[in-house]
């Protein structure tokens, strides 16, 4: 059966009767993964909560929880999108709010992003 067929790499090893050898790190990595949970009780550093708050901006607990796991996607060199047409609150202010906050914590950080919006939004 070729490889692609499997769901997993773990899976893969284990049919071929192999054994699974995993760092200390990955392990850590895997079990962070399985455990996230989004925090809707996430909060950005004083700076930019009081800049939010100045602007009129509160965060709803489900944004809190959107900017958590962008944040935690990020940190662990992964990739997501966050999205849907629901209206949900997902705008250029949180998106940028979660940017600023990546930044100054991460002065390395030099990544590209790309924000698709619609006109009216801008």
């Amino acid at each position: 059966m070729p490889i692609y067929e499997y769901l997993s790499l773990e899976e893969f090893v284990k049919d071929i009767g192999g054994e699974e050898i995993l760092s200390e790190s990955y392990k850590k990595f895997l079990d962070e993964i399985t455990d996230f949970k989004p925090d809707e009780n996430f909060v950005l550093n004083e700076d930019l909560e009081i800049k939010l708050k100045q602007n009129g901006i509160d965060l709803r607990p489900y944004q809190r929880a959107g900017i958590s796991w962008i944040y935690w996607l990020l940190k662990h060199n992964l990739h997501g999108v966050l999205a849907d047409d629901m209206g949900l609150g997902k705008t250029i202010q949180i998106i940028i709010g979660f940017y600023l906050l990546f930044k100054e914590e991460k002065e390395e950080y030099n990544r590209n992003i790309l924000i698709i919006s619609p006109k009216s939004v801008v």
